[in-house]
């Protein structure tokens, strides 16, 4: 750039010389006054050593002197100008490179962006797919029924291998199911045992502390040791079933006989039905007999099970308040859990 500006002075100093070739000097030390004075810059004017600061000595060149040393200038000056151009030339191809290849590299990139886009959705996709997968394998689901095997299990939901209790006809069993099998495996489950599942657990336990005579009556209690599910009212002498299921019962009395002969005879009624009977009979008189009774009785809900002396002749339940002699006590073995 600063041959550039040279050029454009010696051209301008060219114009100059066409007018005035000689170069007048000064005694002041000032250049002339006309505008169009130029010199060549290889032979600026000195200074006299000599001489005052002011003093200074210039020098007449012919025209064609002058005219040659601004053509070399000059030529040099082309010779700049050309490189420049080229430079230029190369500057700017260069630009359209870079300018093609940004835009190819643009191009490419949102390209790879849309895949990105398309990849993102499709993975969107799929993860809503499994989510809905695993809702609905997770979700609450139900067979209409108590599971009754390890194949209903399965069907319910578990994956899991592991010991289950399951509905077998009226009871609850404990099975182990290896849900590695397929469902028609024998070996899918295994039965372990039944289960002691009680929804009210029911057991008792009364006494008397008085004899009693009363035929046909239910008998009576005035201890209650034991009334888990308060089944059974001492009052009445009834236990009333609270579920459906089997059921253990058990009595035991002292007979008191005083004339010969005698009997007693104390029954285990069921809704007014006897199921079983404790008999003593005594041909001597004057002696206490022992009475015993167990029965295991299947029952429904709200039957009523209660002890009464069937037939008595000079013969009574001997009890005395400070020794019980008759004792009742029953509990639910095991309860019917069909519906």
């Amino acid at each position: 750039m600063t041959n550039l500006i040279k050029c454009i002075l010696v051209l301008s100093g060219l114009m100059a010389s066409s007018a005035s070739v000689q170069l007048p000097s000064s005694t002041n030390g000032f250049l002339p006054s006309s505008p169009f004075y130029f010199y060549n810059p290889a032979t600026l004017p000195t200074l006299n050593s000599h001489t005052s600061k002011h003093e200074m000595t210039y020098y007449d060149y012919p025209t064609s002197t002058l005219l040659e040393s601004h053509v070399v200038f000059l030529s040099t000056c082309m010779k700049d100008l050309k490189d420049s151009n080229q430079k230029l030339a190369q500057t700017s191809k260069l630009l359209e490179e870079i300018k093609d290849t940004s835009t190819s590299v643009i191009e490419t990139l949102k390209n790879d962006l849309n895949v990105v886009k398309q990849d993102v959705q499709s993975s969107k996709s799929k993860i809503d797919d499994l989510t809905t997968e695993l809702t609905k394998s997770t979700a609450a689901s139900s067979i209409g029924k108590m599971p009754g095997s390890c194949g209903d299990l399965q069907q319910i939901g578990h994956k899991k291998s592991g010991l289950f209790s399951i509905m077998e006809s009226n009871k609850i069993v404990n099975v182990y199911c290896d849900f590695t099998k397929p469902s028609n495996d024998s070996a899918l489950q295994k039965w372990i045992g039944y289960a002691d599942v009680k929804s009210l657990p029911t057991y008792f336990y009364v006494q008397k502390n008085a004899p009693f005579s009363t035929v046909g009556a239910p008998i009576p209690f005035e201890i209650e040791r034991l009334n888990i599910g308060g089944a059974m009212n001492i009052q009445t002498g009834k236990f009333t079933a609270p579920r459906k299921g089997v059921y253990f019962f058990a009595f035991n009395g002292v007979s008191a006989i005083n004339t010969a002969p005698s009997n007693v005879s104390v029954g285990l009624m069921v809704n007014g039905v006897q199921i079983g009977r404790a008999h003593c009979d005594s041909s001597a008189g004057k002696e206490w007999e022992t009475l015993t009774l167990q029965s295991t009785i299947e029952l429904k809900a709200g039957d009523s099970v209660w002890l009464q002396i069937l037939f008595s002749n000079g013969a009574y339940l001997q009890d005395l308040n400070d020794g019980q002699f008759t004792h009742f006590s029953g509990w639910l073995l095991q309860e019917d859990l069909s519906p």
